[in-house]
């Protein structure tokens, strides 16, 4: 029988205990790879033009508050965010934010072929774009 506990965990970090959580479920040996900040699932990857201006021009309602996202970490980049800051600038609570993107996740399949990582570097609870991505995004906001 299994025994369960309370645990208090930040809530910017609740997302990464639960897949930690599962991954573990689903095979202990997993459970040992490199810590939650170099995942690859994590990392995001470079984006070309087209893609971010797909983001650019959807009227998908999570695509957009994801494209405000864009910008705040766009103007940011190369400094990262916490998923807090990001929701208390745009006056929602940060995991409220970050639970309404599996929807651009799903958006994004069909639409970017099957690299559908965002643009965004999204480890344990730390946002952040990197240059490439943020130069691209800036030219296509302006």
């Amino acid at each position: 029988m299994t025994t369960y506990i309370t645990v208090p965990v930040p809530e910017e970090l609740v997302p990464a205990v639960y897949r930690l959580i599962a991954e573990h479920q689903a095979s202990p040996a997993k459970a040992e790879k490199p810590a939650v900040d170099e995942r690859d699932d994590e990392a995001g990857r470079d984006w070309s033009f087209d893609e971010l201006q797909l983001i650019a021009d959807s009227d998908a309602s999570s695509v957009r508050s994801f494209a405000d996202v864009l910008t705040l970490l766009a103007d940011a980049s190369p400094t990262s965010m916490t998923i807090g800051e990001i929701g208390e600038q745009l006056g929602e609570k940060g995991l409220t934010l970050q639970n309404r993107f599996g929807a651009v996740t799903r958006w994004m399949r069909g639409r970017v072929g099957d690299d559908v990582r965002w643009p965004i570097r999204t480890a344990g609870g730390v946002w952040a774009m990197n240059e490439h991505n943020a130069e691209l995004w800036k030219q296509i906001r302006s």
